[in-house]
């Protein structure tokens, strides 16, 4: 990354102001209008007059050079001048009226990345893994904080990754993507189909227009709200990134858990009586779920779904042109994107 030295950088480095004209001692310099000329001097020695010539060594001129001392500049002064200067970029999130300010990720933290992509990858093949619901969590658990901690780097202004809604966290790390490794990129997915190896393809810039186009859609909130009886009021909000990783860890935890259950629970946030709102904490949240009737429990499915699919259709009918098959994108599809080319 090429950057160019300011003046102030080139002053602290060198301690040489680039601004400050170098002046010179005092001297006394005679009127040269007073000063004959050099064929017009003669001696009288009785002899022929000869003029005089001045025969001394010529002496060399010397700029006057600044002797301020040189400032030391340290290791990570550089570093941090290098990581001030990270291309920018600034999100509007589709939740709450802020920001994220995002800057590139540098070498060091793809190849990181590219590390626990290639574990990743190498470990779901394997056939123990396959058969064993909770390894595979766990792989995808891993790779997905590895990709936070990436993220909270990148973020410049202090927002926690974990506190995005998860229709939030994935339209970030779409833009990380674009500034990280260009704009001209596809999203690409295997199809899942028998003998199928056809890989499906879309533009990032395709994605990120249609997210924002349709994001009313998926930004009313509270998501649903199920009536227990009159003026009383359970409401769902999205899952958030720590939402995700607690329900990880708690099917680690108890592999007798649903996840897609767990994360109906997790979503539950609190309940309104009137106008009086009360927040619940995730182990009120499970209780509360259980103690939903049929009907109400399948209105509240019916919209978390929708939802969630309303969002993930963004991304494209993931339909196999090879074989007809329609392929769904999960977590661990979309954390492998961010290293397709």
């Amino acid at each position: 990354m090429n950057q160019e030295l300011d003046s102030d950088l080139l002053h602290r480095t060198t301690g040489i102001d680039p601004n400050m004209p170098v002046s010179m001692s005092n001297q006394n310099i005679p009127d040269i209008q007073n000063i004959p000329n050099v064929n017009e001097i003669s001696i009288n020695t009785g002899q022929n007059t000869q003029p005089v010539q001045n025969t001394q060594p010529v002496q060399n001129t010397q700029p006057v050079q600044n002797t301020q001392p040189v400032q030391n500049i340290s290791f990570n002064d550089i570093i941090n001048v290098m990581d001030n200067n990270l291309n920018d970029c600034v999100v509007d999130l589709l939740f709450n009226n802020i920001n994220v300010n995002l800057r590139t990720m540098t070498v060091g933290e793809y190849k990181n990345l590219a590390k626990m992509v290639e574990m990743f990858e190498e470990n779901i093949k394997n056939d123990d893994v396959k058969n064993d619901k909770v390894e595979e969590i766990k792989l995808e658990r891993d790779l997905s904080i590895t990709l936070d901690n990436i993220l909270n780097r990148c973020i410049t202004n202090n927002v926690p990754s974990g506190e995005l809604y998860l229709f939030d966290w994935i339209y970030v790390l779409l833009h990380l993507r674009m500034i990280s490794r260009g704009e001209k990129t596809n999203f690409s997915i295997q199809c899942g189909g028998e003998e199928c190896s056809e890989v499906i393809k879309i533009s990032i810039e395709e994605i990120i227009k249609n997210i924002k186009d349709n994001s009313d859609n998926i930004t009313k909130l509270p998501l649903h709200e199920i009536e227990i009886k009159d003026n009383m009021f359970v409401y769902s909000m999205p899952l958030t990134r720590n939402d995700i990783k607690y329900i990880q860890n708690r099917c680690i935890e108890n592999p007798d858990l649903s996840q897609k259950v767990l994360s109906y629970a997790i979503s539950l946030k609190g309940f309104r009586v009137e106008n009086n709102i009360n927040a619940m904490t995730y182990e009120q949240s499970e209780t509360l779920i259980d103690k939903l009737t049929s009907s109400q429990f399948e209105d509240f499915q019916k919209k978390f779904d929708e939802v969630y699919k309303t969002f993930f259709a963004n991304f494209g009918k993931f339909t196999c042109k090879k074989c007809g098959k329609e392929n769904n994108i999960d977590l661990s599809d979309f954390i492998l994107f961010l290293l397709d080319s």
